[in-house]
């Protein structure tokens, strides 16, 4: 089967399109509705600070790999108002169930260099929430999910210290997935019109 790409012409078995297909269905959203979106994401981080932000502060940008077209979005937004966006994407549920499932304990407490300080100097955090699933977990050993989270908690804290004083403000929003509909009970276009709405 020949599905198109923008970059290119993909051959593609059955499954494979079958799968890009199912990937699609994630990116619904317009890119006006894209842009209002981001808007709407900044002014709640915008309102969740008492000082207002300036350029060259620092913004963490979070986000899921099916959330990357909002997240392209408002990195671009961040760029335009002179700040420093830091794009992080989070680990997809293979990396997870890799990560949980089989890390040692040195592994699952292990802080990247260079995290402590960057925390310190965040000035705000955008989190785009978009799981692939919910239920990728639910074999693994909750004690070592909160193994890991216990080892980074260092982290939270000096985010909500920075917070209290002013300096720090975050938000988040949910970007629809087929997991989240299904959870919901709903199809993609309903539980996409939901967040809308939201």
């Amino acid at each position: 089967m020949l599905w198109y790409a923008p970059e290119s012409f993909i051959l593609l078995s059955n499954t494979q399109a079958t799968t890009l297909k199912s990937d699609a269905r994630i990116h619904m959203f317009t890119n006006d509705e894209l842009k209002k979106y981001a808007q709407t994401l900044w002014w709640g981080l915008s309102t969740a600070r008492t000082k207002p932000y300036a350029p060259g502060d620092t913004i963490l940008l979070r986000f899921d790999a099916d959330a990357l077209p909002l997240a392209e979005i408002v990195f671009d937004m961040l760029m335009e108002k002179g700040l420093n966006p830091v794009a992080r994407q989070n680990m997809t549920t293979a990396m997870d169930l890799s990560f949980y499932g089989k890390g040692s304990e040195a592994q699952l407490t292990a802080v990247p260099a260079g995290d402590k300080e960057l925390m310190g100097s965040l000035n705000g955090l955008i989190s785009l929430i978009a799981p692939a699933s919910l239920t990728h977990l639910q074999g693994v050993d909750p004690k070592r999910i909160g193994q890991a989270a216990v080892a980074r908690k260092f982290m939270r804290d000096i985010m909500e210290k920075r917070e209290q004083t002013g300096d720090f403000g975050w938000t988040l929003c949910i970007y629809p997935t087929p997991a989240l509909a299904e959870s919901a009970g709903l199809s993609m276009d309903e539980f996409k019109a939901q967040v809308v709405r939201a």
